[in-house]
């Protein structure tokens, strides 16, 4: 995280909001947000790259067009997620669960899913290179 400064980090008019306005707060002051509440935040269009997410609920949360580059979102819960356009490269989606996630347009490169619960996905236009999430059938490494 040494090369991410978010003090003064400003957010303009985009309506951040959670079931928990302290951890979003967290979020956007540290890059770190382990077992955070974010259910049916709007994140949409910010960049949190590197984020640390390890155990958050993303549940119902909106992350449409979010640069998630390097993205520890281990363990993380994403049910209802909206991914739209977002940029997930190099991202850790390890022990997560994955269900009914919009990732239409997003960028899924080299995103690690080791061990997660991967229920219904919308992959429609996602750009996916080195990543083990399939419209179908069985994945082979």
């Amino acid at each position: 995280m040494d090369a991410v400064r978010w003090q003064g980090r400003s957010f303009g008019a985009s309506p951040i909001q959670a079931a928990n306005p302290a951890d979003v707060a967290r979020l956007v002051t540290t890059g770190v947000c382990k077992a955070c509440d974010l259910t049916n935040a709007n994140l949409m269009g910010e960049h949190l790259i590197g984020v640390d997410l390890r155990d958050a609920d993303l549940t119902g949360a909106n992350l449409a067009h979010t640069n998630l580059e390097g993205a520890d979102l281990t363990g993380a819960t994403l049910v209802d997620t909206n991914f739209t356009g977002a940029f997930l490269t190099n991202a850790l989606l390890d022990n997560t669960v994955i269900q009914n996630v919009d990732f239409s347009d997003a960028t899924l490169y080299y995103t690690s899913l080791d061990n997660a619960e991967v229920g219904p996905v919308i992959l429609v236009g996602a750009d996916v290179l080195s990543t083990p999430i399939s419209v179908g059938g069985s994945y082979d490494q």
